[in-house]
């Protein structure tokens, strides 16, 4: 899914840097001060314990709504009740979800 939503990206013209899978959010947030993103895409296929997540996602989301950045999830363990307790965020079904969003930021 990663590499997918990375040709999307890059086929809409955005310099893209794949993190690559089962990155720990923490890693996010030092990319946070070496990259400058504009946009940062998770892919979340398993959650082996919510709660966890939940919380550095939380803290994830407040350090890029300081930098401007706009966080997008997706994959298929992000269901509607996990969805609802993530409001900072934003969700995509899809990579054409995705590429919408990322439109929408230039």
């Amino acid at each position: 899914a990663n590499l997918m939503a990375e040709l999307v990206l890059l086929e809409d013209g955005w310099l893209v840097i794949n993190l690559g899978p089962n990155t720990p959010l923490a890693s996010f947030l030092n990319a946070f001060e070496r990259l400058r993103p504009h946009l940062v895409w998770l892919s979340i296929s398993y959650l082996p314990e919510f709660g966890a997540f939940q919380k550095g996602v939380t803290a994830l989301s407040r350090a890029a709504r300081r930098r401007g950045v706009t966080v997008i999830a997706g994959g298929r363990a992000m269901t509607a009740d996990r969805r609802v307790k993530l409001p900072h965020i934003k969700f995509g079904d899809n990579l054409a979800e995705l590429q919408k969003v990322a439109a929408s930021l230039r």
